[in-house]
């Protein structure tokens, strides 16, 4: 009898600890910090495209905290269990012309990214991945320069396989200058984003 006490009892621990795992699952998923649907906005018109897709690695210090975790879920195929799993991320985008391969915890996926509806709008494809990635979080993206410097950084706004938005600020250097990190928050503010959601991130 005190043998059969003893298996429900870890039973019962088992089950607590699975609800309690489940519930970080939900908590830190993409969708719990989802901003609505798509944006209908116009591209940055002093865009240069040239400069844009030149091939370097892009950094993304600034963005919203429902793109790092949409970009989490698809190098683990599922959502991070914790804000340290967040943070080991150290996302990194690798730009050559219309490739970009995204790293992330040692994975990488592929999106081939093409111009459409002219300069400033890019329409991005996931075409590859290491084993374990998932293209479910971003199988296709619709993204809009909305500010650029030409120079060191370029602040995106994203439309998520047609139904969420995000934006990320990606730079050339993992530095977020004070005027470009006031600039985003402006632009982004302005287009309806909640500033509460901002994350930033190296």
């Amino acid at each position: 009898m005190e043998k059969i006490l003893v298996l429900l009892a870890l039973v019962s621990v088992f089950s607590a600890l699975a609800q309690l795992q489940y519930s970080d699952y939900a908590d830190l998923s993409a969708e719990s910090v989802a901003e609505g649907e798509c944006l209908k906005i116009t591209a940055y018109p002093a865009t240069n495209f040239t400069w844009v897709i030149q091939p370097r690695v892009f950094y993304v210090p600034m963005a919203s905290e429902h793109y790092y975790r949409t970009y989490a879920e698809t190098f683990l195929g599922r959502p991070v269990l914790s804000e340290e799993e967040l943070n080991d991320m150290r996302l990194r985008l690798d730009v050559v012309y219309s490739r970009i391969a995204n790293l992330g915890y040692d994975q990488h996926f592929v999106q081939v990214c093409l111009p459409m509806g002219g300069h400033g709008k890019i329409n991005c494809t996931y075409v590859s991945g290491s084993p374990g990635t998932s293209a479910a979080s971003l199988e296709m993206t619709l993204d809009t320069i909305v500010w650029t410097d030409n120079r060191t950084a370029i602040l995106v706004v994203r439309c998520i396989n047609g139904q969420r938005r995000n934006w990320k600020l990606a730079q050339v250097t993992p530095y977020l200058d004070p005027e470009v990190k006031n600039k985003a928050k402006e632009v982004i503010e302005s287009l309806g984003f909640n500033t509460n959601l901002i994350s930033y991130r190296v």
